[in-house]
């Protein structure tokens, strides 16, 4: 692929140049450009959006050392005016620019090898060939920030394959087939690596870096960072929801902590008390149950879960082991449980008539149901002799 005016001025917005071609593909249309100066993405870095005249392009492809950009409507050949999506182009610069630096002090400074690095839409990340201890993390974030507060410069050149090796060009490797020179990035006193990518001229303009997880997988470490932008925007939501926990909470950022903790111990006894309620209110439903006369009992509470009605199942087949129980809950749409002798078997019966679904062996069956308004006609299957 030849070089394109954004290789030659990432900070260029806008460009006067011509459709040369333009194809329908799908709901979509492909078209070619005389020159462009919308990167058509990558070595890790995806594609320019912006527009070519008045279609949105919303992605490119490459082959054949052609660019073609799919936009959203058909292009007219002839002379057009193509814009790039500046947000997003400065973006990509700064976390482009910013792997560079992280991989090259990586690689210096704590022999950490770089195996992938995705440019992703909210965080970027990188793998490397290790897993990354948390003393190691802090030591490279502290390093990488103490470049782009030196204001290194960052330039792009092209030099000759044979130069590589005496350049000490940190990535050799090649595109197959690739003739021809190649493009470099340099941060001056620290890296220079193959790459066709956009970046910024001075690592002032990544402004800070800063790790923000780190996943573990199979002796690798995926270690992600936000920059620039992305860190500032970080920042700001932080704040936001600083402020509205002070609100909610009627503290102050330094007592959140301390008042969640709180609030959780508070939770737990809750649920221990609400659990210790329902066990006594599924035993008191269950006598209740085991005191119907006939051989089918049945209960109905809008708010109950299959748990509580487990549990009120059991308290009644304590006192009356032979009782048929069916337990609904919700209204119209819940679940439903049939309980003692031969659920199993006769539950399917049940589950049809409460228009709903269900499973179980031996002595319980349940499931969801659509119409628990039908249970008393369930109830009555249910008693049925088999």
């Amino acid at each position: 692929m030849k070089l394109l005016a954004c290789h030659g001025d990432p900070y260029r917005r806008t460009l006067d140049t011509a459709v040369l071609d333009c194809v329908p593909r799908g709901d979509r249309y492909l078209v070619e450009l005389a020159e462009s100066v919308l990167f058509p993405g990558g070595g890790g870095q995806p594609a320019d959006h912006g527009t070519i005249g008045e279609a949105r392009v919303l992605d490119a492809e490459q082959g054949g050392g052609q660019v073609r950009y799919i936009v959203d409507r058909r292009v007219e050949p002839g002379p057009t005016t193509v814009a790039v999506d500046w947000d997003r182009r400065f973006d990509h610069m700064q976390q482009h620019t910013a792997q560079h630096l992280i991989t090259c002090l990586a690689a210096r400074g704590l022999a950490w090898r770089t195996l992938a690095f995705h440019l992703n839409p909210e965080r970027c990340d990188i793998v490397f060939a290790r897993v990354p201890d948390a003393a190691g993390i802090a030591r490279l974030e502290k390093l990488v920030n103490t470049v782009i507060r030196e204001a290194r410069p960052v330039r792009h050149r092209m030099i000759e394959p044979e130069e590589l090796a005496r350049l000490g060009v940190r990535s050799r490797l090649l595109p197959a087939g690739h003739t021809g020179p190649l493009r470099v990035v340099e941060i001056e006193g620290y890296d220079l690596n193959t790459c066709a990518g956009t970046h910024v001229t001075n690592t002032a303009e990544l402004q800070a870096v800063q790790f923000v997880g780190l996943d573990v997988q199979r002796g690798t470490g995926r270690l992600h960072w936000l920059a620039g932008g992305r860190l500032l925007a970080d920042a700001a939501r932080a704040r936001a929801r600083t402020e509205a926990l002070n609100r909610v909470l009627c503290r102050g950022p330094a007592e959140h902590v301390a008042v969640a903790e709180g609030m959780v111990e508070e939770v737990k006894q809750a649920r221990k008390a609400l659990e210790a309620v329902e066990r006594e209110l599924a035993g008191n439903l269950g006598r209740q149950l085991a005191a119907t006369e006939g051989p089918v009992a049945t209960l109905h509470r809008s708010s109950a879960d299959l748990p509580l009605l487990g549990a009120v199942a059991k308290a009644a087949a304590r006192v009356r082991p032979d009782l048929h129980l069916l337990l609904t809950a919700g209204e119209p749409e819940g679940v439903f449980l049939v309980y003692g002798p031969e659920a199993a078997e006769r539950g399917p019966a049940v589950a049809a008539i409460l228009d709903g679904r269900g499973g179980g062996r031996g002595r319980r069956y349940q499931g969801k149901a659509a119409a628990t308004h039908r249970r008393a006609e369930a109830a009555a299957a249910l008693g049925a002799p088999s």
